[in-house]
């Protein structure tokens, strides 16, 4: 009995952090609004800084990659040992 609902314990917490690493994806995916009458890209297109908008997508490459290797990551540890990911207090 007890052992039965440690494990169902433990099953309840894979499937709260899941639920949260999902929730974390989709606040990371999601465009924020634009504000103002021009947005950064046209800002960026109209700056006169020679090589800045080679920079800026050198950066913006950069940046999506990071993202697609922190969450093999994270889906590694999800699937190996989900309580690393675990905050104790």
């Amino acid at each position: 009995m007890i052992e039965s609902l440690k494990n169902e314990i433990e099953d309840l917490k894979h499937e709260l952090l899941s639920v949260q690493v999902a929730k974390a994806r989709s606040l990371i995916s999601e465009e924020p609004s634009l504000k103002g009458s021009s947005s950064f890209a046209e800002e960026l297109a109209n700056c006169a800084e020679p090589g800045l908008k080679e920079k800026y997508e050198t950066l913006e490459q950069t940046h999506e990659e990071v993202k697609k290797y922190l969450d093999k990551i994270l889906t590694n540890v999800i699937e190996r040992d989900p309580s690393l990911l675990m905050v104790n207090p």
